[in-house]
């Protein structure tokens, strides 16, 4: 956004470009930000500036009304907070109900796991074994790999 040292009819003005739209754009800045898109002619972007400071009484009365509509809503929600959960008796007793079938569902799995863990260390080699292990000889006869840098 570039600011500018201009101002029209009292809002400060300021100018950004939009790289995804590829246009420019206006933005008359006083307690609200109005916005629109600047074209070629100056006389038109005069127009369009007018044009989006016109819009201020309907889109105070459309904020005005989104606020008190949020109003509504915040009071339902605070009458519906301290009523009391209808089925939270039911709840509780069913929550109770699935916590002991899942015990009861894996009393197995924690056996078998335990088994499978012991299996599978002891079927693993041992890395200090394979340290102590002599290193073969090497045959003369094999050349060594030349390793080339690659860059």
């Amino acid at each position: 956004m570039f600011l500018l040292p201009a101002q029209h009819r009292g809002f400060g003005l300021f100018l950004s470009y939009s790289l995804h739209e590829q246009q420019y754009k206006f933005h008359l800045k006083g307690q609200m930000t109005h916005e629109g898109t600047l074209g070629a002619d100056p006389r038109g972007n005069l127009t369009r500036m007018e044009n989006a400071l016109g819009q201020c009484p309907q889109r105070l009365e459309a904020a005005k009304s989104r606020l008190e509509n949020m109003y509504r809503q915040q009071a339902s929600a605070k009458e519906e907070s301290v009523k009391p959960f209808p089925y939270e008796k039911e709840f509780r007793e069913k929550s109770a109900r699935l916590t002991e079938l899942d015990a009861i569902l894996n009393m197995d799995r924690k056996e078998s796991s335990r088994e499978e863990t012991v299996v599978t260390k002891s079927a693993r080699p041992s890395v200090l074994d394979g340290l102590k292990r002599p290193v073969p000889p090497r045959d003369p006869d094999r050349k060594s790999k030349q390793h080339e840098e690659v860059r």
